[in-house]
């Protein structure tokens, strides 16, 4: 069957999937009361939710690959791409900063404490810096650029010393020390504009764009091998064993080198990047090469307007935090008022009572998401 020439439903539907996750993680009824898979790793280590983060950054890599091959077929000049590549970079990174500004732990758009990085800053970053790779290097040396970097990170973050600390100690959490570079450099550069759950680091910070280019790059990488002229079978059987190998690679590093997610160090691009192979593979495999189609229909329609709904849902979250009603007696925030008189009452298990709420926000996007595809209208940031 060949696949070279359309389009590719799996990436939609594996993109999809990211967002469910993200909505799975990020919007519990309860932050008290969440399944441990749906807990991120308080500093090493990794769960299934340090995986979502990752895996659409790497989705990004492999969408990059059909745009700006496009592109460079139409005639297009570098600078001509790169002038579009900057400009959905500063709409990513303007509402990167309309969400940021919703966080209801500081006063909404003050630019005292808004945060300056997030998750739609860090895209527009490596989007920007991989678009520019992409136009300059050919396969060869974007493979070794990658290696390069996920090495130069290894050694900025474990034999730099860290100014008033000493040598690097990645075992400190942030809050009982500022021992690497990418806490300090973020206590320095971003003071007072760092996320409030990590201060003074950012989970999203400066240093650690670095190694996030390389989740794209093999992203990038991978969409140059779904392009390619090999059959399905092949490309499938190269995803799978590349993920395996990355799995394993990053599993060894691990005993010196540990996987954390905060940092993004090079283990975490490598056994996130092999997780993401994997899941690609499956799904490639399911739905572009066997046809398998109906079952990924959901995720496909979540995850085409990704950016709105994950845009949208901060904003109304945010939002929905800071109206204060009476309730029992006191001032509450809207958000909670509402979980507590129609979610908490009804199991007597606060996990579940969580988790259904978290449903309800699933749907709710769900809906809006179908609403918006069915009338062909999609945010292209």
């Amino acid at each position: 069957m060949n696949t070279t020439s359309k389009r590719l439903f799996s990436l939609d539907a594996f993109r999809g999937l990211c967002m469910l996750g993200m909505l799975l993680v990020d919007y519990p009824g309860d932050w008290g009361n969440k399944y441990k898979p749906l807990i991120h790793a308080s500093w090493n280590g990794f769960t299934l939710a340090d995986l979502i983060f990752p895996s659409f950054l790497f989705i990004v890599g492999v969408a990059m690959i059909f745009s700006l091959q496009k592109r460079v077929q139409n005639g297009d000049s570098h600078a001509k791409i790169m002038k579009h590549v900057a400009k959905r970079a500063i709409i990513l990174i303007l509402l990167g900063w309309l969400s940021n500004a919703f966080l209801d732990s500081q006063p909404i758009y003050s630019l005292k404490t808004l945060r300056i990085m997030g998750v739609l800053q860090r895209i527009a970053l490596v989007y920007v810096i991989c678009s520019f790779l992409f136009l300059k290097l050919n396969v060869k040396q974007l493979l070794w650029t990658g290696i390069g970097m996920l090495i130069a990170f290894w050694g900025i973050s474990t034999l730099i010393p860290v100014p008033g600390y000493g040598m690097p100690n990645l075992n400190v959490l942030p809050a009982d020390g500022i021992a690497n570079l990418s806490v300090w450099i973020d206590s320095v550069v971003l003071e007072g504009h760092v996320a409030e759950w990590n201060k003074p680091f950012d989970n999203e910070g400066i240093l650690g764009t670095i190694p996030a280019v390389v989740t794209c790059l093999l992203g990038m990488l991978v969409g140059l091998l779904l392009k390619s002229d090999k059959d399905g079978a092949t490309k499938t059987a190269w995803l799978f064993l590349s993920g395996c190998a990355l799995l394993a690679i990053a599993s060894v590093w691990n005993v010196w080198y540990p996987i954390n997610k905060l940092l993004w160090s090079s283990t975490f691009v490598l056994y996130s990047g092999g997780w993401s192979l994997l899941i690609l593979a499956a799904f490639y495999w399911l739905i572009d090469v066997q046809g398998y189609t109906r079952w990924s229909r959901p995720f496909q329609i979540l995850g085409k307007n990704a950016v709105l709904v994950f845009t949208a849902a901060l904003c109304f979250q945010g939002a929905f935090w800071r109206i204060q009603i009476p309730y029992e007696g006191a001032e509450t925030a809207l958000r909670w008022a509402v979980y507590s008189k129609f979610y908490a009452p009804l199991f007597t298990d606060p996990l579940k009572s969580s988790i259904l709420y978290t449903f309800t926000v699933i749907l709710f996007w769900y809906g809006v998401s179908y609403i918006l595809d069915k009338k062909k209208i999609y945010l292209r940031a």
